[in-house]
């Protein structure tokens, strides 16, 4: 099954296979891996603190969204916005109460997070 998906990734032109360098194009891989660490690596010396930066944000955001505005959201149209019956009971008690402060806890911890990136309020030491 290997051979027919490296076929069709081969078959693209638009996409190159490293593994695929049999042409005598070695050469390039430096070139290749210099491209693709060579960016951040510059990035990294310029500013050390910019990926610690960009994991709180991500983390921060991404989190709160994935698992806490998301899962409330389809479970409130799975639960309200569709004419079927469920097919299991909710695991969730408190119906659409305990969704909305799902969402509203997450949505507060984005706000918040807004507001000390902006600097509207002072940032939590938290120790």
């Amino acid at each position: 099954s290997s051979s027919s998906s490296s076929s069709s990734v081969s078959s693209s032109p638009s996409l190159a296979n490293a593994n695929d360098l049999d042409d005598g194009s070695q050469a390039s891989l430096p070139v290749i891996f210099g491209l693709i660490l060579g960016p951040p690596l510059l990035a990294s010396q310029l500013n050390p603190q910019i990926f610690f930066s960009a994991i709180d944000t991500a983390g921060t955001f991404g989190v709160s969204v994935l698992f806490g505005i998301l899962p409330a959201w389809m479970a409130w149209i799975q639960r309200y916005n569709r004419n079927e019956t469920l097919a299991t009971l909710p695991v969730l008690p408190g119906g659409k109460v305990s969704l909305t402060v799902m969402i509203g806890v997450a949505s507060t911890l984005i706000g918040v997070e807004v507001a000390e990136k902006l600097g509207l309020v002072a940032a939590g030491g938290g120790g």
